[in-house]
């Protein structure tokens, strides 16, 4: 248990995010199809004689205090798992914009069940860490397995989709952050009575031809973003004048992601967006979720 557990955090975009109703427990039942990206954020844990020591790169991007999603799944996996604490050194340098809707925290929650799963050789399966993981948030889960997923329920419930797709993009964050409860409780959010854009486009993931997928990419929580944001809706008017195959906004925003037709495409848009004086990323469709090694 002397080793160090190095561990990349991938971001997500949300392809489709269809929201159902609001349920009981306030929050909102929604279907949607998860797709992790490389854009990462990297973690590095060691255990120590003593108490817990968290540090972030850059310093001033988050708080290393109990707040953040971090700190919450070491007290969970200590509380549940090892039943006792530890002292553990954790180091974690931040790239995934923050309050963005690409998952960045939920990301690195679940990069620390992993890596302490690892660090102290606790053996727990999958099924267990997802369990763990819905403790942490609803995105929690997806990112132990990554690729392509449908989620339900609150977004917790995880069915991993194979597709044979390359997705090809280029993101763009306006330089503010958007409260994903501010967003959910806006009057523009579009129910949908049923999953309907979700289920075509599940029916439609198994092509290699991305121009078939793209009619069904859709999110119904856009139009409170664009409300609450509206220079957002003048990005995407200047993204459709450069013929992009689909705008969307990821998640509860205020990232937009362009899906391109191929590769060589991601340069043009990084290029000429960069001007812009937003946080503007080259990413693309990965199949795995959180990659981890040891440093002996």
């Amino acid at each position: 248990m002397n080793s160090e557990i190095f561990i990349r955090t991938p971001a997500k975009v949300n392809f489709v995010l269809e929201v159902l109703k609001k349920r009981p427990d306030q929050y909102h039942e929604i279907s949607t199809i998860f797709q992790a990206i490389n854009l990462y954020d990297e973690i590095t844990i060691s255990a120590t004689h003593s108490k817990i020591d968290f540090q972030i790169e850059p310093p001033d991007v988050l708080k290393a205090d109990p707040s953040n999603l971090v700190m919450k799944a070491v007290e969970i996996f200590f509380e549940n798992v090892l039943k006792k604490k530890a002292g553990i050194s954790i180091r974690l340098k931040k790239q995934i914009p923050i309050a963005a809707g690409l998952g960045g925290g939920s990301s690195n929650a679940a990069g620390m069940l992993v890596g302490l799963n690892q660090l102290f050789q606790t053996d727990l399966p999958l099924t267990r860490m997802q369990q763990l993981a819905r403790t942490l948030g609803a995105d929690v889960p997806f990112f132990l397995t990554g690729g392509m997923a449908w989620g339900t329920g609150r977004g917790d419930q995880i069915q991993p989709i194979s597709s044979k797709v390359q997705f090809y993009m280029v993101l763009l964050k306006i330089k503010k952050e958007l409260s994903t409860a501010q967003v959910y409780q806006h009057e523009k959010i579009i129910f949908s009575s049923e999953p309907h854009q979700t289920q075509e486009f599940l029916k439609w993931c198994n092509r290699s031809d991305v121009n078939q997928l793209i009619p069904f990419f859709f999110n119904g929580l856009e139009p409170a973003i664009l409300s609450l944001m509206p220079e957002i809706a003048a990005i995407k008017g200047s993204l459709a004048l450069m013929k992009p195959l689909k705008i969307l906004v990821s998640g509860s925003g205020p990232t937009i992601f362009v899906i391109l037709e191929a590769e060589k495409d991601q340069d043009d848009f990084f290029i000429k967006t960069k001007t812009w004086g937003l946080d503007v990323f080259k990413c693309q469709s990965i199949l795995g979720g959180i990659e981890w090694h040891k440093n002996i």
